[in-house]
């Protein structure tokens, strides 16, 4: 009787080891493994790893309230985390681009020219910071297809503009797996005007 209840305990006990060590390596996995925050919405970050939406950033107070005056900045929406949702200014400076035709930001950054167009020769997307020659703390912006914004912005067809402060107007939205600006509707740069500015 003795020997059956000591088998049990070893069992239990060699069970028990099992468990945690597939479930440590699960959980090690999960915190390692960059390719895991790709697929994943609730992922936090920024250049250096995704951007996600559970809460403002406690640390970094908002200087801009999303007004044209007074525009929120591009650690305005990186510390706002996409919680705010609606259409808002924001003022930052071009310093890139995600590759045409790609989905998310790793790997496919481009910072300097020459910049990569889709098949109809132009850029889909800014990146921007808040000075120029940044390549991390950065926000991707959405620049629609056949868009006076797309036309005037994108930097496969308008490489003077890196560098160049701009001025945009759309919606606070995660855009390839960064904080972000999508469906861009108005942008200002050098005092030249793309889009219809809102009323």
């Amino acid at each position: 009787m003795k020997k059956y209840i000591g088998s049990i305990r070893s069992l239990s006990v060699l069970l028990f080891c099992c468990v945690f060590a597939i479930g440590w390596g699960a959980c090690a996995k999960g915190l390692t493994d960059p390719d895991d925050l790709e697929n994943n919405t609730e992922a936090t970050g920024n250049s250096d790893s995704d951007k996600g939406g559970t809460g403002v950033d406690p640390n970094v107070q908002i200087t801009g309230d999303g007004t044209k005056a007074n525009p929120f900045t591009v650690t305005d929406v990186i510390a706002l985390n996409n919680t705010k949702t609606g259409v808002f200014w924001v003022q930052g400076v071009i310093v890139g681009q995600i590759k045409a035709g790609k989905t998310t930001w790793r790997n496919n950054t481009e910072f300097q020219p020459p910049f990569t167009a889709d098949e109809k020769g132009v850029g889909t997307n800014i990146l921007m910071a808040i000075k120029a020659g940044e390549t991390s703390n950065i926000i991707a912006a959405q620049l629609p297809t056949g868009s006076k914004v797309r036309n005037g912005v994108n930097l496969p067809q308008n490489g003077g503009n890196l560098s160049k402060t701009i001025l945009l107007y759309g919606k606070l939205e995660k855009y390839m797996y960064l904080p972000g600006v999508k469906n861009v509707k108005y942008a200002e740069i050098d005092g030249n005007t793309y889009g219809t500015e809102p009323k």
